[in-house]
Parts: C-alpha cells; structure tokens; sequence
C-alpha cells in the first residue's frame, strides 16, 4: 500500500512530465525534419510512413496534454492518465528505434553512423524531461537504442559490432545517470514536502499556541490591564484581575488606574508613565499596593510598558501579587536579625540597635550602658540533662530578662548562654545597678524543666558610655572583660568595667599570641612534684607540671597560659608534647632509683575531646619503652559528665593498655558516687582546698575523712594534695590515706633537680643536703606551685 508521501511524490513527477511536453514536441520535429532531409535518398514510401508515424504520436501525445492541464485531474485518475503518458512515450520510442533499422543503410557508412548518433543524443537529451521518473525513462529509451543495437550485431563486422557495443555502454550509463537523477529528484520531492508538512504543522502550533496564550492570559492569576495613556482609564483587564480585585468586568472598566493602585498619587504616576511616554525606559516597575473592592489592600509589583503597535498607544500592565513574598522577606529579615529560641534580638540587631542608641545619646550628651549576662555553669545541665532542657531555661530566662527591663531597654541572646542588655539615655548608673540586681534576683528562683528545679546563677559584665568606651563596638568588648571579672570573683555577681580588666584582656592577648610559637621555640619546660608514701615518706611517683618561660614575658603561669591553650585548641599539641617528655624522662629514672617510681601526667578535656588522646599515648609509651604501668593519667571530674558514652569508651581502652586512671581535684566539681563507681579509676585525688585548713576547720576534717572511707569501699587509692605540716600529715596517715604530695616532702623541681632528688632518696649517702631531701626540707620551698 502506497503511503501519502509516495503519491505525492508521484503526482508531482507526472506534472513535470506532462509540463516537459511541448519541450519534447519542439525537438522531435527538428530532429525528425534533419532526419528526413539527410535520408532524403531513402525509400519515399518508408520516409513519408516515418514522418506521418511521427506526426500521429505527436498530435496525440499533445492533446493528451493539452487535456491534462485543463483538466487537472483528481488523485484517483492519475494512475490513468500515467498510463496515456507511458503508452506514448512508447510510441515515440517505437518510431525513433525504427529509424534504426528503416533509416539504417547499407551503402553508406556515413547515413548509418549519423543515425545512431541521433538516436544516441535523443536518448542522452531525454535525461533533461524524462529523468524525473526512472520508469518513463527506460520506457522510452530502450524500444529507442534496442533496435539499432540489434541491428549492428546483426549486420556484422567489426565496425557495427563496435557500434554495438558502444550503444551498449552507452544505454547502461544512460541508466545509471536517470537513475541518480531519479533519486535525486524524489529526495528533493521528499524535502519539499517535509518542508511544507513542517510548515503546515507549524501553521497550526501557532495557532493552538496562540489561543492557549490568549486563554490562559485571560485566566492567569498575574493582573494584566489595558490602560488609555490619556485618560488612566482600564480599557480591558484579563479575568485575574477581576478575581483579585473583587470587581466584576463592568466595574473595572470604569476605574482609573489610580483607583487600584492609591500609592501611585498624581505626581508619582507621571514619573512612572512620561519615561515611558518619550521613549526614555522601555518598561518601568513600581512596587505599591492594589486596593479591592471592599477596601483591603495587599502589595503588589507592577511592570508599565507601552505598546506601540495599537493606534492609539495604550499601557499595559502586568501585576504580580507579592504578599507570599512579602512574607518570606519578613521571615528571613526575623531570622536574620532575632533569635529562632527565645525570639529576642540576634547579635546582629543587638549591635545596630546599640549604634543607634550611642548615636543619640551623643547627640543628646546623655549616657548608656551594655551588660553581658553569661550563665554561670550553664554547660552542666546541657550535659547531665540533655539540650531540650538547656533550651528550656534560655527560653525561660529570656522571659524573666524581659520581665525586669524597661520598656525603652533592649534585651538580646547573642550566642549560647550569653544575653546582652542595652541601656540607653541612662541619668545615673544607679539605675544600671538596679537593673543588675533585678537580674540577679529574678534568677534565684529555681526553673521547672521537666518537673525538675534547677538553680541557675549569672555573672554581669557592665560597660557605660562614655565613661569606658567610645564606640558599640568597645562597649562589648569590655561588657565581656567585665563579666569575666565577675566570675572571678565567684559568679552570681555583677562587675563594671575597669582599666585593670582591659590590662588583663591585653594580657590575654598577649600570652595567646606568644604561645603560638612557644613550642616551636622550645620555651616549655617541666618540672616534677614528688609523690610519697604517706607512712614512710619513701618516693613513689611525680606528677609533671607544665612550666613555660617566654622572653617577652617571663615566666608566665600555668593559671593564665592553661586556659587560653585550651580555649584555642593549642593545648592538644602541648599537651602530646608533655607526655612524651614526661615518658622520656620517667624512664630514665630507673636508672637512680632501685623502686619503680611514676609519673602522673594531667589530661585537659580539650585534649580527651580530640579523639587522639589514645594514639599519643601508645605513640609516648613506644617511643619511651616506659612501661604502661608507671604512666598515671589524671582527669578532672567535669570530663567525665561530657559524652558519657564516649568518655567511658576510651578511658577503657587507656585502661587496656596497663594506664593508672587519677581523678584529679576531688571535691571542687561536679563530685557524684555515680561517677567512682561506673568509671575504670584507680586513684582519687583529694583537691589541697580541703587539706590547707585541717587544723582550724573541723568540716573539712569530716569531708576529707568521709572521702577516704568511700574511696577505700571502692578500692582506690587516695593521694592527698597540698600537705604542707605535720599536723595534716599526722591526721591523713591516721585515717588511712595512701599518698601524699605537697611542700612537705618537695616543691615542684626541674627535670635534672628532681634527678638528684630521687637520687638522695635511693643513695645511702649520708651528706647534708640529701639528709635534708629525705625530711622534706630540700631547698627551694618557697618556689610556688
């Protein structure tokens, strides 16, 4: 079955066959007239039979398409009308291959050789019409060259054989040639018509396009208004606006742009249309709000262009409604600048606020003041309680902030437990007072979290304009030094800012940026505290303490340095330096003393939290060849409340290795039977607090006496620190303590004096000084730990 693309591929070859005929009629009579005159001699009878035979086909093959292009006919006559072509095409090549024989004499070579170049030329010439259709070619072609071919091989002789044989390879490249001029005009057929179908396909997306555009213009949600650029007056709107607006069509049309839009008053409106008007803007958008028609307004962002295809120009307008928006802008510009827990102010608009505020209070001469609340041991209830708890209190707190405050003060959570307090156009700092301790007040009563009281206590750090600072951003930092202050003092407490606190921070500063370059530099040294044996004073152990000597600024102490390495990260880097040092050195001691003689090394929960705690220790031990058992590692009581899970997991593996676990300072943190007994511990240290003031204080008699009955029902030895008299020794040795450490048996010594210390202590030597070593009167007791 033929496709459509087929029949019209053959209708349109039918077309250039009947159109190419009059060409044919014209060359046929020209070349059948030389014919007649160059045979002239031939028989008369057969050239006039010629000539007539001719003129028949012609005549006939002429009406026929004379009646085809009349006629025009359908699709279903065409296969017809092919046949009527064909049929005389026929004919045609019958008469003209006759001239091969009839025309073909045997007395001239001549006449023969001119008669078979034209049959040979008609053929090639037939290519230019008759090639469109391969069939109607060969059609012609072969009753045209057949008979003269025959008639050559027939007549014999190697001239006409040659002739033949030429006509032959003639014929066969006259096919090839109609055969890619065939192809080459059905593939152009194909295009063309392609093109067309293309072109029709494309004709009708337009028009289903543009009706779809038209239907969902007038039904798109976006307003779209026609406008009179005279007048203002809607000359047409698309049903969203209609919805929108609540008007029906009729109404609209009888409103001036103006009375949907009120922000675009008279003189605004000439500055959004005359730019457009003179060909300035090309589109101008204004933001503003449209009005309903029951009077409720909401924003809208409308683009003017004016379109100058219309006669008279008219504006069109397209509005989009931007109240979502509007309303995500408002909720970044919440996030951006308020706290998501507490909804107070963010840092960020904590600041601006404070611009503005010192910017008034300098114009008007009046004062102001910052305070910087941080909650005192906040960290604790996020780790025993969980963060929801922890977010419970900031939320709770930040509701009592607001409680105390003035309307005109200004509260903000700036990060973490820290809230800051703007103060402004302050009369006298007694007020600044007042509002401290409303604060401090306000937080003695206990919170309720999950049916749980906790007590919470805060220190305030108070900076007043212009008296402390000249700029926010000063008044915060000294806002903060101030609460530093405070707690140093003890917390639950308010401080204003001093000289000596930006002397401090300054110090602060200064120790952070030299410890950078301590280790590197080799500044750090350690120096060993003996550790004894509480009955026989006979040395046990040391613990390593860390010792630091900078140029720029002395010898400075481990109270200060310790804290700033912690909170910048560099105490894990000083901290894997003094294991391996206090590793090498411990195991040089077996060398002096004939007992095996420890070495406790402190451990900062910055250091624990690192998670290479654990590889530094094996790395110290294999380097050092010091055996597992003479390392003692001390903790401090606030680790082991920080990721339990986790805590628990590698003090284990410490443990594993053949490590003496130390709890450090027992008594000033968060002290829990819980944690002795869930926790691989073999050693508890009982803080000096306890032991400077056994003779005077009988509470801290029962508190150190209590420490060691529990220590020894859990199996730990107990080590005393800060023994200093007798008396404090006679009391810890009657009630069972295991070791002591303190100036009564040594001062913390370098590294080559404690050498010489253990040395006295293993030597029978009786000299004076090492008699003085194994009293506890070495030299040096009034260094300080």
């Amino acid at each position: 079955m033929e496709s459509r693309f087929e029949r019209e591929v053959f209708s349109e070859q039918l077309k250039i066959l009947y159109a190419g005929y009059p060409q044919s009629l014209v060359v046929t009579l020209a070349v059948a007239s030389v014919m007649a005159v160059v045979h002239s001699k031939a028989s008369l009878p057969i050239l006039v039979g010629w000539l007539v035979a001719h003129v028949l086909v012609l005549v006939v093959r002429g009406v026929l398409a004379l009646r085809y292009r009349i006629k025009h006919p359908r699709e279903e006559e065409l296969d017809a009308w092919a046949w009527y072509y064909m049929v005389g095409l026929a004919a045609s090549g019958v008469v003209w291959g006759s001239a091969g024989v009839l025309l073909f004499p045997e007395e001239s070579l001549p006449l023969q050789v001119f008669t078979v170049l034209v049959l040979a030329g008609l053929s090639a010439g037939a290519l230019s019409v008759l090639g469109v259709m391969l069939k109607a070619y060969l059609v012609y072609v072969v009753p045209v060259l057949v008979p003269v071919v025959l008639h050559a091989f027939l007549h014999g002789g190697q001239l006409h054989l040659s002739i033949g044989i030429l006509i032959s390879l003639l014929f066969i490249f006259l096919y090839k040639a109609a055969s890619r001029l065939n192809d080459t005009m059905v593939l152009s057929f194909q295009l063309r018509y392609e093109k067309q179908d293309l072109l029709t396909q494309l004709r009708r997306e337009k028009t289903r396009l543009g009706s779809r555009l038209t239907r969902i213009l007038q039904d798109f949600s976006t307003e779209i208004y026609i406008i009179d650029l005279d007048t203002l007056k809607v000359v047409q709107a698309n049903a969203g606006a209609v919805r929108n607006l609540g008007y029906d069509e009729d109404e609209l049309l009888k409103l001036r742009l103006t009375d949907i839009c009120p922000s675009l008053m008279p003189g605004l409106m000439s500055t959004v249309i005359e730019p457009l008007r003179s060909g300035e803007r090309e589109y101008v958008v204004f933001q503003g709000n449209h009005r309903r028609k029951d009077g409720s307004t909401y924003p809208v962002e409308a683009r003017y262009q004016i379109s100058r295809k219309e006669h008279p120009p008219v504006c069109v307008v397209t509005v989009l409604d931007v109240t979502e928006r509007f309303r995500y802008e408002e909720r970044l510009r919440y996030q951006a600048n308020y706290d998501q827990l507490t909804g107070l102010p963010n840092k960020t608009l904590a600041l601006t606020r404070a611009s503005q505020a010192y910017a008034r209070c300098r114009m008007n001469h009046t004062k102001m003041a910052l305070m910087f609340i941080d909650l005192d041991d906040f960290k604790h209830i996020n780790d025993t309680m969980g963060h929801n708890a922890g977010d419970e209190v900031l939320k709770q707190q930040s509701q009592r902030l607001q409680k105390v405050l003035r309307t005109t003060d200004i509260a903000a959570r700036i990060g973490g437990d820290e809230f800051l307090i703007l103060i402004s156009d302050l009369n006298d700092e007694i007020d600044t007072v007042l509002i401290a301790e409303k604060i401090l007040d306000a937080l003695e009563r206990p919170f309720t979290v999950e049916q749980k009281e906790i007590y919470m206590t805060a220190s305030i750090g108070i900076s007043i304009y212009p008296d402390d600072a000249t700029s926010p951003e000063a008044m915060l930092q000294h806002a903060d030094a101030a609460m530093y202050g405070a707690k140093e003092k003890g917390k639950n407490t308010f401080q204003f800012f001093s000289i000596s606190m930006e002397e401090s921070a300054e110090r602060q500063l200064a120790i952070e940026f030299e410890l950078r370059k301590a280790l590197e530099r080799d500044e750090f040294s350690i120096h060993y505290q003996m550790q004894c044996d509480a009955k026989t004073l006979s040395p046990i152990g040391a613990e390593a303490l860390l010792r630091w000597n900078n140029p720029a600024l002395g010898q400075v102490s481990p109270a200060e340095f310790i804290p700033v390495a912690e909170s910048t990260g560099m105490i894990i880097s000083i901290g894997d330096w003094v294991l391996q040092q206090a590793c090498n050195d411990a195991a040089s001691w077996s060398t002096i003393s004939n007992q095996p003689v420890k070495v406790a090394v402190n451990v900062s929960s910055r250091q624990f939290r690192s998670g290479t705690l654990l590889s530094s220790v094996e790395s110290a031990l294999q380097q050092s060849r010091l055996p597992a058992e003479r390392l003692e590692l001390e903790i401090t009581e606030s680790l082991l409340v920080e990721n339990v899970s986790e805590t628990m997991e590698t003090l284990n593996a410490l443990r594993a290795l053949g490590i003496s676990l130390s709890l450090d300072d027992f008594g000033t943190g968060y002290s829990s039977l819980n944690y002795l007994k869930r926790f691989p511990l073999q050693v508890l240290k009982i803080d000096k607090s306890f032991i400077m003031d056994l003779e005077n204080d009988p509470n801290d008699r029962t508190l150190v006496k209590t420490i060691i009955v529990m220590s020894q029902s859990l199996n730990l030895s107990v080590v005393a620190e800060g023994v200093e008299t007798e008396y404090e020794l006679e009391f810890l040795c009657q009630h069972g303590v295991d070791h002591i450490q303190g100036f009564l048996v040594s001062t913390p010594l370098p590294r080559a004096e404690f050498r010489d210390q253990l040395a006295c202590y293993a030597s029978p030597s009786d000299d004076e000084r090492c008699r003085q070593v194994r009293a506890g009167l070495s030299e040096g007791t009034d260094q300080l730990q």
